[in-house]
């Protein structure tokens, strides 16, 4: 999961969202726990349809469920520190979209990455729908060449 950032994809738009680093996101050891950066991850997934919906007002709701994520850590962040969740789309299927994210500090570390596969379902019967292709294309200008 070490493939370069979005930053380094030329032409790839990155939806970008601020957390800050709560008392309660931090564990024992004063380590940011690994459950509240999954957390972090999830944020920045719905702040990115949110921020679709804002550009296209017509963009239908979707229902989607998380079928893949893996985390990969890669070093600290205090408590109380701006943290910046990046936010692109690496592929989509038929059914399904591949997200690439990743959560940076101020100085420009990479505190951890991320891909999670996410499927569309149907909420009437709950099995797999096909992406719209509105869906599609409101997300193409944040997809990686």
């Amino acid at each position: 999961m070490s493939d370069p950032s979005a930053a380094e994809q030329p032409g790839c738009r990155v939806f970008e969202h601020e957390v800050v680093v709560r008392p309660g996101d931090v564990d024992s050891a004063r380590h940011l726990n690994h459950v509240a950066m999954i957390g972090f991850f999830e944020y920045g997934r719905v702040r990115a349809h949110h921020d679709a919906r804002l550009e296209r007002r017509d963009l239908p709701d979707m229902s989607t469920v998380v079928r893949h994520l893996s985390v990969e850590y890669l070093a600290q962040a205090a408590m109380f520190q701006a943290l910046r969740v990046r936010t692109w789309v690496r592929r989509d299927g038929r059914t399904s979209r591949t997200w690439a994210q990743e959560i940076v500090r101020p100085d420009a570390v990479v505190v951890a990455r991320a891909e999670c596969t996410s499927v569309l379902v149907d909420p009437a019967t709950g099995r797999p729908a096909s992406l719209p292709d509105i869906y599609r294309e409101i997300f193409a200008a944040y997809r990686e060449s």
